[in-house]
């Protein structure tokens, strides 16, 4: 998992030294373990960092309506998180 993160990790970092004025990230997740979820949580956690020095960010996490683990994980990064965190309920049908 390291050698798949580490270069997201590394830009993220990267990033953060010089950001643009608006950053948004969009997720869509079916399932996820502990490792990603840790990755998660660093990955919001350099994104609040970056929205409490003034840039604006926001983070959309969509989840399907019968997804209730996913809509509550997203609920437990919104709780610890400053940042904008939008929790989106879509519909996998009208996707297609």
């Amino acid at each position: 998992n390291d050698r798949f993160f580490e270069p997201l990790m590394n830009w993220l970092k990267e990033y953060a030294l010089s950001p643009l004025e608006q950053t948004t990230m969009e997720l869509h997740l079916d399932y996820f373990g502990t490792e990603v979820s840790k990755l998660l949580l660093w990955l919001f956690k350099e994104l609040d960092l970056i929205f409490r020095t003034g840039h604006q960010v926001s983070i959309y996490w969509l989840y399907e309506e019968n997804n209730i683990d996913i809509f509550e994980v997203g609920e437990e990064y919104k709780s610890i998180l400053s940042l904008p965190f939008n929790l989106i309920m879509i519909d996998k049908k009208k996707m297609i």
